[in-house]
């Protein structure tokens, strides 16, 4: 008796059978024979089947079962074989461009650590230049008291005033270098979160 092929049961939501993918070795291929040999798999053990089929028979259809199903798992040892080099190349991709992202974020931490420091040192700077006319304006403060002609306390009371007035424009000065440090050090941390997190 020959085996009579029957094809799979459909559902009523399946969607039609297509034409076939360009790729002949396709997981939907692969999937398709391993359904059509589970379903004669299952035609081929139901108890009315099992009665008409002697024991040569259903040796031999089980026979071209396990081949059909071999026969789909190098199917699909292929198709995954096809894959694997394109989503390497993807990866590959990607982590260049992320080392490169890397680099040049490297290289922005860099110039903005830099940058700090030099602001950092100009305020030092700025800080050393207010203490010695802090101190240059004590002095004179104490001269113009103790002076004995009025000329040299009107001299000392316009040098610190003159003195106050340097003072006052350093320490402008000084707080515009530490908010651009406190910015630049916002901006860096900005750009590390970024790179991190992003």
């Amino acid at each position: 008796m020959a085996l009579a092929y029957v094809p799979p049961p459909r559902t009523p939501h399946a969607p039609p059978p297509t034409t076939a993918p360009a790729n002949p070795f396709s997981s939907c291929k692969t999937a398709d024979l391993l359904a059509l040999a589970t379903h004669a798999l299952n035609h081929l053990t139901s108890p009315n089947q099992h009665a008409l089929l002697t024991a040569s028979e259903r040796r031999s259809a089980l026979q071209q079962l396990v081949a059909t199903a071999e026969g789909a798992a190098k199917l699909a040892e292929v198709a995954h074989a096809e894959t694997l080099p394109v989503d390497t190349e993807r990866i590959r991709a990607e982590t260049e461009r992320l080392r490169a992202e890397a680099a040049k974020v490297g290289k922005e931490v860099e110039r903005a650590v830099v940058e700090t420091e030099r602001l950092k040192a100009e305020a030092m700077v700025v800080r050393s230049v207010k203490m010695r006319i802090d101190a240059d304006t004590e002095r004179m403060r104490v001269e113009a008291e103790g002076g004995r002609n009025g000329e040299m306390r009107l001299d000392a009371v316009r040098d610190a005033e003159r003195i106050k007035a340097e003072v006052e424009k350093l320490k402008v000065e000084a707080e515009k270098l530490d908010e651009e440090r406190q910015k630049r050090e916002n901006r860096q941390t900005e750009m590390l979160r970024k790179w991190l997190y992003d």
